[in-house]
């Protein structure tokens, strides 16, 4: 995984929400890719052992209740991308909101940025996963699809399983991977393997 958060350059920085009524996930705060990528690198140092080694937090260590936003940088490509045996293609900013009173973890990834040119692309996804409170895990899907700007080319749509959990003091950070399949048109390779890893803080 350490090359995958390596290659990533986005990181979206947002005020985490809490409060258990009501809960909303907060809204990304677009940046632009230059002033972002020093953040990014400062994330993947902190979390790339972590999804090497998948020690996350224990059940012990779950919020008993309430709820807490997190901001954070999400990376596709490739199904390799999932366990860091390729490198991302696609990068872009994630918002998780955390529900521990209904054990739930939703997110919102938008603003998404092609590594190689760091041209943006269009398009969003959505995070909606259950938090095992016997395991302080969380599993679900990341769903979503990649739009043209200038409305020329179909869209891109894309699905996987997801799994990860929390981690640092009192589950100040939450990260997680996957993988599933990507439909481009038919002519352009229709649908192929597809990876995902997130990372995200308070």
């Amino acid at each position: 995984m350490k090359n995958t958060i390596l290659a990533v350059s986005a990181l979206a920085l947002l005020t985490a929400c809490g409060g258990s009524n009501a809960p909303v996930i907060a809204q990304i705060t677009s940046l632009p890719y230059d002033g972002v990528e020093e953040l990014a690198m400062s994330l993947s140092d902190k979390y790339d052992d972590l999804l090497d080694s998948g020690e996350f937090n224990g059940a012990d260590d779950l919020r008993a209740n309430g709820t807490a936003g997190f901001a954070g940088v999400v990376a596709v490509g490739g199904s390799g991308v999932a366990n860091g045996t390729s490198e991302a293609i696609v990068i872009g900013q994630i918002s998780v909101l955390a529900d521990f009173e209904n054990d739930k973890l939703t997110g919102t990834a938008s603003d998404f940025y092609d590594i190689e040119d760091e041209s943006a692309i269009g398009g969003s996804a959505s995070l909606d996963a259950d938090i095992n409170t016997g395991t302080g895990m969380f599993a679900g899907t990341f769903e979503g699809a990649f739009e043209d700007t200038g409305g020329v080319d179909d869209d891109v749509p894309f699905s996987a399983d997801i799994e990860g959990g929390f981690a640092g003091a009192n589950g100040e950070a939450v990260a997680g991977s996957g993988t599933g399949t990507i439909t481009f048109p038919e002519d352009e390779g229709g649908e192929l393997g597809f990876g995902v890893v997130f990372a995200a803080e308070e």
